[in-house]
């Protein structure tokens, strides 16, 4: 996504910056037009209302967590 976003900049002489939210706030600002574009990790069956959307990819999402953190399951987490 950086070399795209880097790339897209470049050749639309355009400026870039990056926000962190809530799919629903990111897409209420589109709907706003205060944000041009939104990238959102929705759920398959999720669809932002009163804005065009298209899916880009699908991926699986992982978590990372120290070994004994509580979610592992471990019993050092227990402790």
């Amino acid at each position: 996504m950086p070399a795209a976003l880097c790339d897209f900049r470049r050749r639309h002489q355009v400026r870039i910056s990056l926000r962190v939210g809530a799919g629903g706030d990111l897409a209420g600002q589109v709907r706003e037009r205060a944000l041009d574009v939104a990238f959102l990790g929705l759920p398959t069956t999720a669809e932002p209302r009163g804005v065009a959307a298209s899916e880009l990819a699908r991926a699986r999402l992982v978590v990372a967590v120290a070994p004994d953190h509580r979610t592992t399951g471990s019993s050092a987490s227990r402790s």
